[in-house]
């Protein structure tokens, strides 16, 4: 029987990298306290661009979740945005306690540091999903991308 994480790389997770990579992202985003809502936002207005069902799901504490058409269907996409590596174990508590076909955690800084930065989120990450005993079979895909200022800066890791 094929699981969600059994597959290869969904279509959803390639194009919220190709949104990513698009995304400029400034450091007076950063100082200014846009970044964390810019990224929310290239997000949002692609999906509602490609995808017919729309609805607000503030209440869910997700930053965004992606459905394709009904509001009974299934959700293809949990997405939470951080600026700050500290706060990855609060976003993976909530993509962990919803069911998603795609989960993805974005690392947005400006940091001096931002591959360290990134790495310490997803070493707190990955042991948050040894202690709650988390699969690849019943999690989904998970995705975690670094995005700065500095394109060059790009990375992704996939955790599921």
């Amino acid at each position: 029987m094929e699981t969600l994480s059994d597959t290869q790389p969904t279509e959803v997770t390639g194009e919220v990298e190709a949104v990513l990579k698009e995304l400029k992202l400034t450091t007076a985003d950063f100082e200014k306290k846009l970044a964390h809502g810019k990224v929310i936002e290239a997000i949002s207005d692609y999906w509602e661009k490609k995808y017919t069902y729309i609805e607000d799901y503030g209440f869910q504490d997700i930053d965004y979740l992606g459905k394709k058409e009904l509001a009974e269907g299934p959700i293809l996409l949990a997405f939470e945005v951080d600026t700050g590596w500290w706060r990855s174990i609060i976003s993976c508590v909530k993509l962990a306690n919803i069911r998603a076909e795609n989960k993805i955690w974005v690392h947005a800084t400006d940091s001096e540091k931002p591959q360290e930065d990134f790495q310490q989120g997803l070493k707190r990450i990955q042991k948050l999903l040894k202690i709650r005993n988390e699969r690849k079979d019943t999690f989904g895909h998970f995705v975690a991308f670094l995005k700065t200022p500095n394109p060059e800066d790009f990375q992704m890791r996939r955790i599921y």
